[in-house]
């Protein structure tokens, strides 16, 4: 009686079917009906009365010469709240609600394997983002990945010829998506899909007894198959951390009464918003960009905005331009302003505005105390040059301003010194009396105030240490002749 037991007990363990793992979901398709994915209807042509967008828009689209992406322009320009900040509320309020299907965005390519069908990974959005001037993806330290997915889940139903029954228990399946934002972002999409096959055959039985041996047949299960799949897919999104670096600073030459005499100095990345400098009502706007949205991944159209280039690059407003340098070197601007300002008072403020974040500095301008004056003298002269000495110093404490750049200009000449630890340089000029004046200007380096002076070199003056020596000669020859003239007039006049 043991022995029968265990025997039962064996052949129990050995005919025990295999049960499927824990899976989270359990929608499957039979391969024999299975088929692609359809395309569904493009999220703004053919959904425009829903977009929000002025109803003119839509009865746009009626217009025979508007292409696929007139029309999809349109729209997206209807979408725009204001072009002057990127509207990345927007962006990720209509990617959020974008009914996304099985069926793969325009350009991006599917996977199939056994058991998984058109499968499809693809980092849609990030937030925040925007597309810079020259196309690339900028994204700021705080970027948020928005991945999309699509598969199938697909059984298909084999024969098998020793088989009296078969039947197929459908486990399911599990995915995970791992999203990293980085340079570059990155989505991964991991798949498994299980099922089982059980297999029933024919078994004889035989049982011998008193009366003698009897047998029979029944289809009994056998074994199982456990079919197993799994997929990863990996998408990349190249994007750009965008950092704020920029350079401002003013410096004020004079405050006479209510007016301002100052300078402005900028450096600002290129992809960047705008950014004003303000003193008293009067301002100065350097704008960079203006925003507009861009679609992609159709017929979802996932959003980004997108920076343009504005029409116009800066604004003045309520002050006096009196002079302007401007250059562009490694994607930076480089800005150089002098202005005259009508101020009450020296209430300065400058605000940078990236494509992600704003920056605000009070105080702005700063006003000092000096009293530089630039001294000239001419140092030496000939018939054809002269040497101006120059001495650039502090008048109320008389310390000299050392390497301070200054440029001297003589009729159509101009030559650049540098002050030495004395505070004094020279320069030579091939003289051109018809323009007989020599003018010094220190342009503010922001440290010390703007400075100039000038000089006039007289006509006449004596050219050489030997036409000194021949005009005393002459004048000499002069004496000596009147003196000998006169003594033979008093001999005339006594003969």
């Amino acid at each position: 009686m043991k022995k029968l037991v265990i025997l039962l007990f064996v052949l129990g363990v050995l005919h025990a079917r295999p049960s499927c793992d824990a899976r989270q979901y359990h929608d499957f398709v039979w391969a024999s009906g299975y088929s692609a994915p359809i395309r569904p209807p493009d999220t703004i042509l053919d959904n425009c009365a829903n977009t929000g967008v002025d109803p003119a828009i839509c009865n746009s689209f009626a217009n025979p010469n508007l292409t696929n992406s007139d029309k999809r322009q349109l729209v997206l320009a209807g979408l725009v709240n204001t072009s002057a900040f990127p509207d990345f509320g927007a962006a990720e309020n209509w990617n959020q609600n974008i009914p996304y299907a099985k069926y793969a965005p325009d350009g991006v390519a599917t996977q199939s394997s056994t058991n998984i069908r058109d499968a499809w990974n693809k980092i849609v959005a990030i937030y925040p983002s925007l597309y810079g001037k020259d196309g690339s993806l900028l994204v700021n330290n705080t970027g948020q990945v928005d991945s999309r997915h699509g598969f199938s889940f697909v059984v298909q139903k084999e024969t098998f010829p020793s088989d009296c029954s078969t039947s197929y228990e459908i486990c399911g399946y599990d995915y995970q998506v791992s999203d990293a934002f980085g340079t570059p972002s990155t989505s991964t999409l991991g798949i498994s899909t299980q099922y089982l096959i059980h297999h029933s055959q024919w078994v004889t039985h035989c049982s011998t007894s008193f009366y003698g041996t009897f047998c029979w047949t029944t289809c009994d299960y056998v074994y199982s198959d456990d079919r197993r799949d799994s997929m990863t897919l990996t998408d990349q999104q190249p994007d750009s951390y965008q950092s704020p670096n920029f350079t401002a600073s003013s410096f004020i030459d004079s405050m006479n009464g209510r007016l301002v005499d100052g300078w402005l100095d900028v450096a600002l990345p290129v992809e960047s918003n705008f950014a004003k400098f303000r003193i008293g009502n009067s301002t100065i706007k350097f704008k960079e960009s203006g925003y507009t949205l861009s679609s992609n991944y159709t017929p979802y159209n996932a959003i980004t905005p997108q920076a343009n280039q504005p029409p116009n690059s800066i604004e003045f407003y309520g002050l006096a331009l009196l002079s302007r340098e401007r250059n562009y070197s490694n994607s930076t601007r480089f800005e150089r302003i002098h202005f005259l300002a009508p101020a009450e008072a020296l209430n300065c403020s400058f605000d940078f505005y990236g494509h992600f974040s704003h920056v605000h500095m009070d105080d702005f301008c700063l006003l000092d105390n000096q009293t530089p004056v630039i001294s000239l003298l001419m140092a030496s002269r000939t018939n054809s040059t002269i040497t101006i000495g120059v001495r650039f110093y502090d008048n109320q404490t008389g310390n000299p301003l050392v390497s301070k750049n200054i440029s001297l200009s003589h009729g159509n000449q101009t030559l650049y010194v540098l002050t030495d630890q004395n505070g004094r340089a020279a320069a030579s000029f091939a003289f051109n009396p018809n323009s007989p004046i020599v003018t010094a200007v220190f342009q503010t380096d922001f440290i010390t105030k703007s400075a100039k002076a000038q000089l006039t070199i007289p006509a006449d003056f004596p050219y050489s240490f030997d036409y000194l020596f021949y005009l005393a000669a002459l004048l000499l020859a002069l004496y000596l002749l009147y003196r000998y003239a006169r003594k033979e007039v008093l001999k005339f006049e006594n003969s």
